[in-house]
């Protein structure tokens, strides 16, 4: 398999200069949020509470997420959101956009076993692509729009010391990347590095400042060199890497401050001495400034130009063209002729 030609993404260029100029005063908050309810979140079916797995689509003008064990579709821009693929009984999960935006892969236990399924978005057809009782979670598609960018769980002890990166081909046949701990993958636009998030626990706990063993890791893999390297170690969270399409640098939530926020963060030159290759070359600065609730799952356009992620209740928007970009809050309703089927389903899921 060829993963150059596979995974070989767009050229467009973030405007990565006009952050490194403000790398100092970028600075955001979450004052235009409204103000939520905890006891009328719960309750209240109107609006789109703490949604997860967030999908941009290429253009950025929309995305799929997973809200009450359904896949949604909605804009970026925030409005109605519409159900996809509703299982009577089903719990529909950890949804992945194409790069054509024309389907969309998520995992479904509506055939018993949980299994990836992917649902083509202009004819309705639905299909089954793997068949496991440990199916592969899926991250993204390869630029092929077929082959699945996915953790799996195979020959270990069922738990996140066991995920492994693999490939899945449309037919569900799994390659292997390499035989070590790693999760939330992302694959580079020329096919030819994937990075990776190493150690840590859950997403959504703060971690105190104080240096943790335990702290999640940015690790990149050379698939042509077959070699590792550390490129974001520090004393909390590093994880959620994102490649920046024109494979100068990746965005990622650090936990530096207390709370997570995104960060950008520019990988050296390749005739960079060894000196500057190593974790002293310093090219990372924040780009959100939230307080409280962590920036969790982000998730950016192949041109580069939207990122969408969850902080707190709800979705937040990034316009990545401008020179200081700040998040914008994304007001989210469910369809009205959707009906929760309240013995079925749980409100909330945190996954």
């Amino acid at each position: 398999m060829n993963l150059r030609s596979l995974c070989c993404a767009t050229g467009s260029l973030v405007l990565i200069p006009c952050f490194m100029a403000a790398a100092e005063g970028v600075s955001s908050s979450n004052s235009s949020a409204p103000k939520v309810d905890v006891a009328q979140a719960t309750q209240d079916w109107t609006r789109i509470y703490v949604g997860a797995r967030p999908s941009v689509s290429a253009d950025g003008k929309q995305f799929v997420f997973e809200w009450n064990d359904r896949i949604w579709i909605a804009p970026t821009t925030g409005g109605t959101a519409r159900v996809l693929a509703a299982g009577d009984n089903s719990r529909d999960s950890w949804p992945v956009l194409s790069p054509d935006g024309k389907r969309v892969a998520f995992l479904s236990n509506r055939m018993d076993l949980e299994n990836l399924f992917e649902l083509n978005l202009e004819n309705g057809n639905l299909r089954r692509v793997t068949i496991n009782s440990n199916p592969p979670r899926p991250y993204a598609y390869a630029s092929d729009g077929k082959t699945f960018v996915t953790t799996v769980t195979r020959d270990h002890a069922d738990d996140d010391h066991a995920s492994r990166l693999a490939l899945v081909s449309p037919t569900g046949v799994e390659t292997v990347l390499f035989d070590a701990m790693a999760s939330e993958p992302t694959l580079s636009p020329d096919g030819t590095k994937v990075l990776f998030t190493r150690g840590g626990d859950n997403i959504y706990r703060k971690r105190a400042k104080t240096f943790s063993s335990y702290a999640a890791e940015i690790w990149l893999y050379d698939l042509q060199r077959r070699e590792f390297t550390p490129v974001v170690r520090n004393k909390t969270d590093s994880r959620s890497p994102l490649w920046a399409p024109n494979g100068q640098g990746f965005y990622y939530v650090s936990g530096d401050g207390g709370s997570k926020n995104l960060h950008y963060h520019a990988l050296p030159p390749a005739n960079s001495s060894e000196e500057k290759k190593s974790l002293d070359y310093k090219a990372d600065f924040a780009i959100t400034n939230f307080r409280g609730d962590n920036v969790l799952q982000p998730t950016i356009s192949a041109d580069g130009h939207t990122m969408v992620f969850r902080q707190g209740f709800d979705f937040w928007r990034l316009d990545l063209t401008q020179p200081h970009p700040k998040p914008e809050f994304i007001l989210l309703h469910p369809d009205a002729g959707w009906t929760p089927h309240l013995a079925d389903i749980r409100n909330r899921w945190y996954t």
